[in-house]
């Protein structure tokens, strides 16, 4: 049997924009928008906060994220 999990966005992630805003304040960058020229900067001043959405989001989705790993190691 396989299982599908349909999650609406939570709120709560693993950094907050102050943590994000205080490196990029180091490095004299501005919270990015649109700015593809300047994409690979950003990735390298930001490569320690960059994850996979499933690390990334916490709260609830964490809890049906582990519990659906659970699951899956069963065979369920």
């Amino acid at each position: 049997m396989k299982i599908f999990v349909l999650t609406s966005c939570v709120a709560s992630k693993k950094y907050s924009i102050s943590d994000i805003k205080e490196v990029l304040d180091k490095h004299n960058l501005p919270i990015p928008t649109d700015d593809l020229e300047n994409e690979q900067k950003y990735k390298e001043v930001l490569k320690d906060f960059i994850l996979p959405a499933s690390q990334m989001y916490e709260g609830s989705f964490k809890y049906i994220r582990d519990l659906v790993t659970n699951l899956r190691k069963r065979g369920k």
